[in-house]
């Protein structure tokens, strides 16, 4: 089991909200994908997601410098294997600058 991935960084990129329905469940959902880059020696970007309530529980921004808490979970979708990081709580540290 993975635990406490958190990463700490400035958003560099929202993009717009996704939606659909489930084929499994017939469930609607939406998400919101951001990507948070660090510095330091060597920086990272990570693209994350945010889903359903949490999209409006947490509004990110470009700018925002955020500590996130988040899950990781791989899917395999035509043999190919992806990784899903989706972020459960998003801190603002410092707000988006103007």
């Amino acid at each position: 089991m993975i635990e406490n991935m958190e990463i700490q960084g400035k958003i560099i990129a929202v993009q717009p909200v996704k939606s659909g329905v489930s084929k499994s469940s017939g469930n609607e959902w939406k998400s919101l994908e951001f990507v948070v880059g660090t510095e330091g020696n060597k920086p990272q970007s990570l693209c994350l997601q945010l889903m359903n309530q949490n999209i409006d529980r947490y509004a990110v921004e470009v700018g925002m410098t955020v500590h996130v808490k988040f899950d990781c979970a791989a899917r395999q979708w035509e043999e190919r294997w992806f990784n899903t990081l989706t972020a459960w709580e998003v801190t603002v540290i410092k707000g988006k600058e103007a």
